[in-house]
């Protein structure tokens, strides 16, 4: 489960472009004075390779639809995919989105339904994304997110130095998901040409940071921020955090889009839930924080504690069945038995808890433990004999 990535909880970015006989990017219904943004999608059959147990496309697309969420209102966006549909045709190319204000389920929806199947044609990406693009005035930003380099014999970097040369003003920042050493040379070649940046991202919270680096390029910085932090073992965690205020939800996401993660806020005093969603007993901690309209970070600390257990019959070794509540409370935090490990280790967070025994064949605990102290780092030791 920690190899794998919650779909509740990380994306993939492609976008802008179209091939003979695809419907055009709607670049007219864009207002001029907000950001455009074009990403591009790819969704060639490499993307069903693994990363950390993940297919790379599911990392994508999670990535991506909290980036979506997070993305200003004012933006103007478009979503475009390529090799989604049809194996071994580099005509497979489809907007998904057009160039226009942000029509955030739109994009969510989109991204969500790709399936990695076919090619990818980078180089006709580019050329009909930027041809959509040069009756725009304002600049536009089109991100391109892949794995590899163009596979329908194209050359991107010459098409990139063409429209460069036409006068169509965009730039193109490119991120390498999980190429190889000769893949990134021609994206990072491709990027410079584009006048943009190359990022590397060789996992899921780099491809999420990287994403959220390149569309910052587009929008700009926002002003202050409130920024959530999580930590374990002195290393970032990925955790999850839901916002409140006087009872009502205000917003909700986690630190693969960036550790500390921004929230953009009014002023005021806000209820913040940091769950760890990716862990068997989905650890959750809480604070009340005040925010004043000024840049201010805070850190959960999810460094765990162990409680080792070993139970015993008669003096012997003996299976039984653990409970783990929260000290004075039946508000469980996770349940365990020793048919495996006996010394049972359980990682808990530091806190105050209660433990319940159970023996086959019996509904009422045999035996209980009260006021069980975790600490950060350190191992509780713990032995029961029935």
């Amino acid at each position: 489960m920690h190899n794998r990535i919650s779909m509740m909880c990380l994306i993939a970015v492609f976008i802008g472009l179209l091939m003979a006989g695809t419907p055009a990017l709607a670049a007219e219904s864009a207002p001029a004075s907000n950001p455009n943004m074009v990403f591009i999608i790819d969704s060639s059959g490499s993307m069903n390779e693994l990363m950390d147990g993940t297919p790379k496309m599911d990392i994508a697309k999670e990535v991506m639809t909290g980036l979506i969420d997070a993305l200003p209102d004012d933006v103007n966006a478009g979503l475009v995919a390529y090799g989604h549909r049809l194996k071994g045709d580099c005509n497979d190319i489809e907007e998904l989105a057009p160039l226009a204000p942000i029509n955030k389920p739109l994009f969510i929806e989109k991204t969500r339904s790709l399936a990695p199947l076919g090619h990818t044609p980078i180089a006709r990406v580019l050329e009909t994304t930027a041809e959509k693009l040069k009756t725009l005035e304002a600049e536009t930003t089109i991100i391109l997110v892949s794995d590899g380099q163009d596979t329908c014999g194209g050359d991107p970097l010459a098409v990139a130095q063409k429209l460069k040369a036409a006068g169509i003003n965009f730039v193109l920042h490119v991120i390498g998901f999980g190429v190889t050493d000769a893949d990134r040379l021609q994206l990072e070649s491709l990027a410079s040409a584009g006048g943009g940046k190359y990022y590397t991202a060789k996992n899921a919270g780099e491809l999420a940071e990287a994403v959220q680096h390149a569309t910052e390029e587009a929008t700009g910085p926002r002003g202050p921020a409130l920024l959530l932090g999580a930590t374990e073992n002195g290393k970032p965690a990925k955790i999850r955090f839901t916002i409140s205020s006087a009872g009502k939800f205000v917003a909700q996401s986690d630190t693969t889009l960036g550790n500390p993660r921004r929230f953009y806020l009014e002023p005021g005093v806000y209820e913040v839930q940091a769950e760890d969603c990716w862990a068997a007993q989905r650890p959750v901690q809480t604070a009340s924080i005040e925010y004043k309209g000024e840049e201010l970070v805070y850190t959960f600390d999810f460094t765990a504690g162990v409680l080792s257990m070993r139970t015993l019959k008669n003096g012997a070794p003996s299976w039984a069945f653990v409970r783990v509540n929260r000290a004075g409370t039946d508000d469980k935090v996770t349940e365990k038995d020793t048919s495996l490990h006996n010394p049972l280790d359980i990682k808990l967070l530091p806190g105050i808890y209660d433990l319940e025994f159970f023996v086959q064949g019996q509904r009422t605990p045999v035996g209980k433990r009260e006021n069980i102290e975790i600490k950060p780092g350190e191992t509780t030791s713990l032995e029961f004999s029935f």
